[in-house]
Formats: structure tokens, C-alpha cells, sequence
């Protein structure tokens, strides 16, 4: 008997090893891809800030298993390491945005308690234990991993060498939005507590209504590192937001259709070229430039995503639980990217009055106009606080002219700059200068992929 015990215990033992090699697998190919970003940034590379880069990974894997184990989201799909990963990052960067705020601990020793809550949760047994018994393979999760960071590194090479000295002259290729990104993480860097932190462009004025989330783990970052906020910002900051959209994608897609075609949104977002590489000439307009130059973006479609496959759970489980989870994402991305939460926020409150299984035509009615008249208020309400832009529709002709010659004039010189200016030219028909703006504005946007939309919209009609 003690022969098949013992036999039985090294087979247990085995087993939680092997189950174990996949997430070890991921943080390694985390820290490594950090580390290296960190390296390429400062020169240098301590003891001090691998260790850092491993703490993060780690307790953002553990956060992300502890949070999807009581989830409403199938065990599958719960134990991919993608998914752990991008609602741990989310859960553990939203409470240091908090903790360090409401207390006076300091950043770095915020980050510090968050690193330990996990390593002391990992010695209760109910939460050591796997998320079920049907352990997914995590083969397209680490080949998400790869191909993201691949594609990171390649979006972000430029970012390397910012500065070019030219004689007397000294040339920054960033783009002028970086000085405030790099000043934002500085200032929660050295603060303790809201009371410490003020606006960046003002010493001792108070910080206006802004997305002031995804500057939080960068924070920490540089103060338990020693690095100067700009290289945190090229190394990690930069890096570690595109690397998450690719994350994002592959997590809502594989919620979706499963991991491979997760796998495939993902070298989607991250490889293929979008509306300026492929020769449109207007950056303004273009994904990538966008997301890059505006970087709370990155933070806040990968929250919106995180959001988004809660919902569509949701709707197609019954699941209201799914869905109030899904709302709370919703407005945590208001903490990320607040534009990001606009464009998401009414479409979020009525997409399950439409397609909840289940519910009846009365019930759907009912909530429809109620969460309409919450956004009309919202929305009135936003109006009387001061430093949130002004959202007033205008569909008149003039203000969609001028925004029309705003983006014409951000084209780059050369044959589409030169042929909408003809086509849009004061003299001719309104339906002719509309059609050609709104067809400069969809090409401006998507380029060719607007064509491929529109192949597969016939083919899935």
C-alpha cells in the first residue's frame, strides 16, 4: 500500500509540474522581453530591475487566475494564460492606481504590498489549486506571447534612438504628446497620494479630469528602479501597451471562436499594415501613429476588450452576472483611455437589451430607454464639470466641411493630397464634396481594408 501511495503522490507531483511549465514558460518570455526593452533602453541591466519585471509578471498572472477562478467565464476558457494575464494586468495596475492614490504609502511601496497578496494567497490551498481539470493547452497562448512581443519591438525600434544631435541643433523624433506622457509618470513616481500630485503643466495646481490610469505600474517602475521616467517610457511603457493589444485581441477573439482563431486576431493587430503603411499618406488618421503617439489608447482598447468579452458572454449564456461584470470593465476604462470609454459606453448599455437570449420583447423595450435616458444625463451632467470636452453633435455642413479640410491638410504631399484637394473644392456640389470626403476620410482610416470588409459582408450576408 505505501508502494502505491507513494506512487500515486510522485504521479500528482508530476503532474503539477507539467501543469505549471506553461505559465512558467510565460513569465520568462514576460521578464525577457522587459528585460531586454529595459537594456536596449539604458544600456544597463540590474539584478534590481529583472527581479522587478519578474514580481510584476508574476503577481499579474496570479491576480488574473485568482480573478477569472470565480468568474462566470467557461474553465477553458478561464485557464488561458493570455486571458490571466490582460484582466491580472488590469486588476493589479487599477489597484495601485487606487491604493496610491488614496494612501500616502508611496508608489513603490504600493506595488510592493500588491506583489505580496498573491505570494501569501498561493499558500491556501483552494487557491493553489488549478482552475479545473480540463487544462487547455497554452500552445496559442505562448505563440501570442512571442508574436506580440516580435511585433512590439518591431512597431517601437524607432523609439530607441529619439534624439538626433545635428551640430548646435538637437532633434527629438518623438512625438510631442511623449513630454507630457514621460512628465505624468515622473510625477506619480515621486508622489504620496492624491494630495502630492498636481497638474504637470502647473506645480501646485490641481490635476484636471484625465485617463491617469496606465501611467501607475510605469510609476513604480521607475522608483523601485532608478531609471529616469523617459527611458520607463521608451523601454516599458511603449513596449508593454502594444504587447497588451495584441493580448486583447487574441483573448477576445479566442472568447469568440476559440484559441487558434485568437491567435490569428492577433498577428491581425499587431503585423498587418494599417491605412498609412499602406501608402495613404495620412498619419492622423492611422492606427498604429494614433495608438503610438496617444499611448493611454493602447491601455484602454485592451480594458474595453477585456470588457467587451464579459458582455458577449453574458449575452449568449444568460448570465446577468456577465454582464454586470462586463459593465464594471466598461467604466474602468474610463480610468484608461476616456475617449476609448465613450465610443464604448452607449453601444455596451444597449447591445444586451438587443441580443440577451432570452429576453423578453418588454423587458427589452424597458431597458432600452432607461439606459438611454442614463446616457443623455450622463452626458448633460459631464457638461457642468470643468476640463471634460464639450460633446454636442453638429451636423451641419460647415462643421463637416472643416473637419474634412482639417484632415486634408494632413496628408502627406504627393498624388492623394493633390487629387481630394480637387475633388473637394469649394465650387463644386455638396453631394460631390461629401461623397469625396467621406470616401477620403474611410481610406484616410482603414485604407484597403475597407474593400476586404466589404468582400466578406457580401460572403456573410
Amino acid at each position: 500500500m505505501s508502494d502505491a501511495a507513494n506512487t500515486t503522490s510522485v504521479r500528482l507531483v508530476n503532474d503539477q509540474i507539467r501543469q505549471h511549465i506553461p505559465a512558467g514558460l510565460y513569465i520568462s518570455t514576460l521578464v525577457a522581453f522587459l528585460s531586454i526593452w529595459h537594456w536596449k533602453a539604458t544600456g544597463h541591466l540590474s539584478w534590481t530591475t529583472v527581479a522587478t519585471f519578474a514580481a510584476f509578471s508574476s503577481a499579474a498572472l496570479i491576480y488574473g487566475r485568482l480573478v477569472l477562478r470565480f468568474s462566470p467565464l467557461p474553465p477553458k476558457l478561464a485557464g488561458r494564460l493570455t486571458l490571466e494575464f490582460l484582466f491580472g494586468f488590469l486588476c493589479f495596475n487599477t489597484s495601485l492606481f487606487v491604493l496610491s492614490l488614496a494612501f500616502r504609502f508611496g508608489i513603490g511601496n504600493c506595488f510592493l504590498i500588491l506583489v505580496a497578496i498573491p505570494l501569501v494567497a498561493i499558500f491556501v490551498r483552494d487557491v493553489r489549486s488549478t482552475i479545473g481539470s480540463e487544462a487547455p493547452s497554452q500552445l496559442p497562448d505562448l505563440l501570442c506571447l512571442l508574436i506580440a512581443g516580435v511585433g512590439a519591438t518591431l512597431w517601437c525600434s524607432d523609439a530607441l534612438s529619439p534624439i538626433v544631435i545635428e551640430g548646435q541643433k538637437t532633434v527629438f523624433k518623438i512625438w510631442q504628446d511623449s513630454f507630457a506622457h514621460i512628465r505624468m509618470i515622473s510625477a506619480f513616481a515621486q508622489a504620496h497620494g492624491l494630495r502630492e500630485v498636481s497638474d504637470f503643466r502647473m506645480a501646485g495646481v490641481a490635476p484636471f479630469p484625465y485617463h491617469y490610469a496606465s501611467y501607475f505600474t510605469p510609476a513604480a517602475v521607475e522608483s523601485l528602479t532608478g531609471t529616469n521616467a523617459f527611458d520607463v517610457f521608451v523601454g516599458f511603457f511603449l513596449p508593454l501597451g502594444i504587447l497588451l493589444t495584441g493580448l486583447a485581441a487574441f483573448a477576445l477573439a479566442a472568447s469568440l471562436q476559440g484559441p487558434w482563431p485568437g491567435l490569428a486576431a492577433s498577428c491581425a493587430i499587431i503585423l498587418l499594415p494599417d491605412s498609412y503603411e499602406q501608402g495613404f499618406s495620412n498619419r492622423y488618421l492611422s492606427y498604429n501613429f494614433l495608438q503610438q503617439v496617444n499611448l493611454a489608447g493602447i491601455y484602454g482598447v485592451s480594458a474595453a476588450a477585456a470588457a467587451w468579452i464579459f458582455i458577449l458572454h453574458g449575452c449568449r449564456s444568460r448570465k446577468y452576472n456577465s454582464i454586470i461584470i462586463g459593465y464594471t470593465l466598461t467604466l474602468i476604462t474610463l480610468a484608461y483611455k476616456s475617449q476609448v470609454f465613450v465610443a464604448n459606453a452607449f453601444l455596451a448599455m444597449i447591445y444586451p437589451c438587443l441580443f440577451f437570449i432570452g429576453l423578453r420583447a418588454s423587458r427589452r423595450c424597458l431597458l432600452a430607454t432607461a439606459f438611454v435616458a442614463l446616457f443623455v444625463v450622463m452626458v448633460r451632467f459631464s457638461q457642468g464639470v470643468e476640463g471634460v470636452p464639450t460633446l454636442s453633435p453638429d451636423f451641419s455642413f460647415h462643421s463637416a466641411s472643416a473637419y474634412a479640410g482639417t484632415i486634408l491638410e494632413s496628408y502627406d504631399p504627393g498624388f492623394f493630397k493633390s487629387f481630394f484637394s480637387w475633388l473637394i473644392l469649394p465650387g463644386h456640389r455638396r453631394v460631390i464634396v461629401g461623397l469625396s470626403a467621406a470616401v477620403m476620410i474611410l481610406l484616410s482610416s482603414v485604407g484597403l481594408w475597407s474593400v476586404a470588409f466589404g468582400v466578406m459582408f457580401l460572403h456573410y450576408r
